[in-house]
């Protein structure tokens, strides 16, 4: 109830554009949907924080898929390095934002505005940039884009960095998501949400804690 309070409340709020510089580039957000950006904090810090950055930098550039990307800082950060870059998020805004900051930077992002499954879903869609939006079930509502899906697509990509919100433990469950990652010798780094989530990654037996809430999963290959 209480989020659905904040959720009302923000739609008084006009969404106006502002710009923020985050690691050299310019990064639009939203002054409805992301006001955390108005604090004096060096943005930059978000993509040092959790590892993800260095790992870009340390890495080849190769294909960069970022599911669950928000406003793109890493989808973007990934750009810049040379990665060639597929991006996944449910909100509409969001991806309206990622796709206005690439354009200002002159980065190519192929952005996606669904959500990123294990299994194909039917969920509602959102026309918000919220960071922690989660998948909300709709039987009469838009397609998921699963992981299959976005391999018959898209190149199999050499790192692959999940934000989720929850919906991480359906593909830790999935032995044959397991196998894809194993076999294609993907670097997989996934924030944990899922309670349960860590009982699997100990299950798998593969990966390392970069920090209290960061699944690693290094090259196998």
């Amino acid at each position: 109830m209480l989020k659905t309070l904040k959720g009302r409340l923000a739609l008084l709020i006009p969404d106006v554009v502002f710009w923020r510089t985050v690691q050299g580039l310019e990064v639009a957000h939203s002054t409805r949907n992301s006001p955390w950006a108005y604090s004096p904090r060096n943005m930059g810090e978000a993509i040092e924080s959790e590892g993800i950055g260095e790992i870009l930098r340390t890495m080849k550039p190769g294909v960069f898929w970022d599911a669950g990307c928000n406003l793109g800082y890493y989808s973007l950060y990934a750009a810049k390095l040379g990665w060639e870059v597929y991006s996944w998020d449910l909100g509409q805004r969001a991806v309206e934002l990622l796709n206005m900051s690439a354009q200002r930077n002159h980065l190519k992002v192929v952005a996606n505005q669904t959500a990123f499954t294990d299994r194909p879903v039917r969920y509602r869609e959102m026309d918000s940039a919220y960071a922690g939006s989660k998948v909300t079930f709709d039987p009469n509502g838009s397609l998921s884009m699963t992981w299959k899906d976005a391999a018959a697509k898209y190149p199999a990509p050499s790192f692959l960095k999940m934000d989720i919100e929850g919906a991480e433990i359906d593909f830790l469950k999935d032995a044959e998501f397991r196998q894809w990652i194993t076999d294609k010798g993907i670097v997989l780094a996934m924030e944990i949400h899922h309670p349960s989530s860590r009982y699997y990654l100990a299950k798998w037996g593969k990966g390392v804690y970069f920090n209290t809430h960061l699944f690693v999963l290094p090259q196998t290959q």
